[in-house]
C-alpha cells in the first residue's frame, strides 16, 4: 500500500502493529511494536512509503506496519470517536470490555510477543 492510500484510509492514531525490523515470517525473533501512527504516512527518499509511530524513533515502512481493527472509532490522538459512548459499545459502553479497551487504546508500547505484551 502506498502513502497515500494509506492516509485516505486510516488517520494520525491508528492502532497498529510496527515491526521496526525484520517481519516475524522474515525472522523468526523479530517482534512487533503495539502502539498507533503518530504522523500521516508518506514517500521516504522518493522511494519507500513511511510511517512514525508512537514509541519508535525513526520511520517505518509500511510493508512492516499492520492496522490493528478495533471495536469503535476511537482516536487516541485526536480524542475522538465514531462511537459516540454508546451503551453497547465495548470500550466506552455501560459494561467495558477491558481486552477490548486495550485494544483501543492501543496500550503502551511493548513488542508482541514479550513478558506482559498484549497481542
Amino acid at each position: 500500500m502506498n502513502a497515500e492510500t494509506f492516509n485516505a484510509r486510516y488517520p494520525i492514531g491508528t492502532p497498529v502493529v510496527a515491526y521496526p525490523g525484520a517481519r516475524p515470517e522474515d525472522d523468526s525473533k523479530a517482534t512487533g511494536l503495539v502502539t498507533f501512527t503518530r504522523s500521516e504516512a508518506q514517500l521516504f527518499c522518493g522511494h519507500t512509503d513511511v510511517v512514525w509511530v508512537e514509541g519508535h524513533g525513526a520511520c517505518i515502512a509500511l510493508t512492516h506496519v499492520d492496522v490493528r481493527e478495533i471495536a469503535c472509532g476511537w482516536n487516541p490522538v485526536e480524542a475522538t470517536t465514531d462511537c459516540d459512548w454508546d451503551a453497547n459499545c465495548p470500550v466506552h459502553g455501560a459494561e467495558p470490555d477491558l481486552d477490548a479497551t486495550v485494544a483501543a487504546v492501543g496500550a503502551l508500547p511493548v513488542p508482541v510477543g514479550s513478558e506482559g505484551a498484549v497481542s
